[in-house]
């Protein structure tokens, strides 16, 4: 008496299409075997993918296209143009923004770089005053090291 599969061919499946909706590409039935805890038979796991994917293929060969009737196709040309002058027009005033946002941080950022500038600036004109004023003390101090006593 043969047991029971671990997995009914619904679940191997089920489990190939999600892999595959995670991956976003085609997946083999050994990648289906190993998400499923790599139990149970392997080629058991393969065969029911490959019917599952023989049925879908020959679902997509049973299509058949049916050409839009001339007034839908008009009105769906308008809408795409409508849609696509919309999205022009979206990605334009996106642009703009950005470009104003980058003009204001540029402008922020020149603003605190004058400032550290002035900062710097003041700083070394003190330190300026204060090296005129040491170097007069040592002046100061060296003719009175010069005088006879």
């Amino acid at each position: 008496m043969a047991r029971k599969p671990i997995f009914t061919e619904e679940e191997i499946i089920e489990a190939g299409k999600a892999l595959e909706a995670e991956l976003g590409a085609p997946v083999s039935g050994w990648q289906i075997h190993q998400t499923m805890g790599g139990v149970g038979r392997p080629s058991r796991v393969e065969e029911a993918w490959q019917r599952h994917l023989s049925k879908r293929e020959s679902a997509a060969k049973n299509v058949v296209e049916v050409p839009l009737p001339r007034p839908l196709q008009g009105s769906l040309e308008t809408a795409v143009e409508r849609l696509q002058v919309g999205v022009e027009k979206l990605l334009r005033d996106q642009r703009r923004s950005l470009i104003e946002e980058h003009q204001r941080q540029l402008e922020l950022q020149q603003r605190d770089h004058a400032d550290e500038l002035a900062k710097a600036q003041a700083e070394v004109e003190r330190h300026r005053h204060e090296v005129i004023y040491l170097r007069s003390l040592l002046d100061a101090d060296e003719e009175v090291e010069d005088e006879p006593k």
